[in-house]
């Protein structure tokens, strides 16, 4: 018995493969980021596994959104703020 397979599906099961590598890697860093408490969390996976193709972008866009924001907006969950988070002078601006 004789298995052969034509062209369109090798870019068929190429296209499924990178795909789900994507959901899995995209997953992995949505499991190890602090930038959202479960609620969030949970919301995401179910855009990044119920969508196909557009949840994985969806969801890593947002991801590095909030990484590589240095507008020095807090991103995080209000939830984590310390009492000595607020009032920290990085010596800019201010009132004299």
């Amino acid at each position: 018995m004789s298995w052969t397979v034509n062209k369109p599906t090798l870019w068929i099961l190429g296209a499924i493969l990178l795909h789900l590598i994507a959901n899995i890697y995209t997953t992995y860093l949505l499991l190890k980021t602090d930038q959202y408490d479960k609620t969030q969390k949970i919301i995401q996976f179910f855009i990044l596994w119920l969508i196909p193709i557009v949840g994985v972008f969806f969801v890593s866009h947002f991801l590095d959104k909030n990484r590589s924001d240095d507008s020095g907006i807090y991103h995080g969950s209000p939830h984590q703020l310390h009492d000595g988070d607020f009032g920290a002078s990085d010596g800019g601006g201010g009132s004299d």
